[in-house]
């Protein structure tokens, strides 16, 4: 992951949606989804709350079986 975005720029697509005070989006770096990149590697989750499972194909089975924090829990 460092390789991929530390010093770089990214563009992020930003929804009309906040979570915690901050901006729901999607962000990329030379057409690289970060999200599925992290999702992937296994740090992050695919959160069915706003990316609908866009994700899930890229999660890692044992991801699956771990809780969701609460802002991520499908409405």
């Amino acid at each position: 992951m460092v390789e991929l975005i530390e010093g770089q720029v990214a563009v992020c697509k930003l929804t009309q949606e906040r979570t915690h005070g901050g901006r729901v989006g999607w962000c990329y770096r030379d057409g690289r989804d970060i999200a599925a990149e992290l999702i992937s590697a296994g740090p992050a989750r695919d959160c069915p709350r706003f990316a609908s499972g866009r994700y899930a194909a890229v999660e890692p089975a044992a991801a699956r079986e771990l809780p969701f924090p609460g802002s991520c829990k499908p409405r």
